[in-house]
């Protein structure tokens, strides 16, 4: 079992982040090829996205003007969040359609069905159907924290990150949708409806791509795929039934669910490597302003330092037995996630202060492998060294 935190993640404010992924090289479609059966269920979710989140996002937004200030703000970045994640996978989702043609087809049927789904609910079932399927999709990221070493080891870094980029998220606003849903004064019926029904067709068109692509890939007769699929729809739904039933007990709310530590960790990490980003763009462009011999860099550029142009490229945390395999480097990269677990509670300065100095004693220790949590996003390749 995963690590939990006391304190969920969804009790922090919601912020949008800027994430883009690049598509055009990196994407790798059998991005687990040591589970290739695994990747194939999670491509066929991947193909729901830009169907399913488009129409909860409406339901969400067309409520916005009737919720009280402190829900209305949550509901518009719950929204702007569930529209990064379509966003993405609608351009991971044409790399599978290139890889899998007929994945077409189950584009146009899944289209079909969401229009049918939104001419015939709306209001109060519309919001049920969004928060049952944030009740299901918390269940999918629970399960995927505590097998993740199983699942994720040796799986391709970018493909793996939008994931683990999308799952954190989801754990990150599991509320809101619920809090939603309950400010209409709805009750539990339509509750239990609305997620029978988000269950239904996530269920059918998760088995009819995974079919899809096994059949395309040739595995559909292989005993081992079809025993790894048993297996882990026999543990998803010990994980799936009681959070489905949890959700539907009187007095219930999403945030008396503890969260896996690995998400917190992992948007922690991207947090504060998108911030130093900023200050770096920010120096490099005040440095720019007074010239070469300005004093307002701070941070210099790594890709010109020999020392970033070696080393271990696709190293992240959605990856630890990768990162476990590197010995020592591991050893040093576990010291700064203690290290910063231990600050967490103490503000974003002191989070700050542990994580530089945790990874100056990994440059100082020459153990300084790249972790950042999400290797093909709009971050730089290497950490920017600090310029002394």
């Amino acid at each position: 079992m995963s690590a939990t935190f006391d304190t969920p993640l969804a009790d922090h404010p919601l912020r949008a982040r800027q994430v883009s992924f690049d598509s055009t090289a990196s994407f790798e479609v059998d991005w687990q090829r040591r589970l290739p059966e695994f990747a194939m269920a999670a491509n066929a979710v991947s193909m729901m996205m830009p169907h399913v989140e488009p129409y909860v996002v409406r339901s969400v937004r067309g409520v916005i003007d009737e919720l009280d200030a402190p829900l209305a703000e949550q509901a518009r970045a719950y929204a702007a969040q569930e529209s990064s994640h379509h966003g993405q996978h609608r351009r991971f989702n044409q790399h599978l359609i290139h890889r899998y043609p007929f994945l077409r087809k189950v584009d146009h049927w899944l289209s079909r069905t969401f229009r049918f789904i939104e001419a015939k609910g709306r209001g109060n079932f519309a919001l049920a159907y969004a928060a049952g399927a944030e009740t299901i999709a918390y269940a999918i990221a629970r399960w995927v924290a505590d097998h993740r070493r199983t699942l994720l080891d040796g799986a391709d870094g970018p493909a793996a990150d939008l994931f683990v980029w999308h799952l954190a998220e989801e754990v990150e606003h599991k509320t809101v949708a619920f809090d939603v849903f309950t400010a209409r004064g709805a009750a539990a019926g339509p509750s239990l409806i609305g997620m029978l029904a988000s269950l239904s067709t996530l269920a059918f068109y998760t088995v009819l791509g995974t079919l899809v692509m096994m059949i395309s890939s040739r595995r559909i007769l292989s005993p081992m795929a079809w025993l790894r699929l048993t297996w882990w729809c026999l543990t998803f739904v010990f994980e799936l039934l009681p959070t489905m039933a949890g959700a539907l007990l009187r007095g219930h709310h999403p945030s008396s669910l503890s969260d896996p530590e690995f998400y917190r960790v992992w948007l922690l990490d991207f947090d504060l490597r998108a911030a130093l980003v900023s200050a770096e763009k920010a120096a490099a462009r005040d440095s720019s302003a007074t010239g070469p011999s300005g004093t307002s860099a701070r941070f210099s550029r790594s890709a010109t330092s020999p020392s970033a142009a070696s080393g271990p490229q696709k190293l992240s945390i959605s990856n630890p037995r990768l990162a476990s395999n590197a010995g020592a480097a591991w050893v040093s990269h576990r010291f700064r996630l203690r290290l910063v677990h231990r600050t967490a509670s103490c503000g974003p300065v002191a989070i700050f202060v542990a994580t530089v100095m945790a990874s100056s004693i990994s440059r100082s220790r020459g153990t300084d492998l790249d972790t950042r949590p999400i290797s093909s996003a709009c971050l730089p390749l290497r950490k920017s060294a600090v310029s002394k």
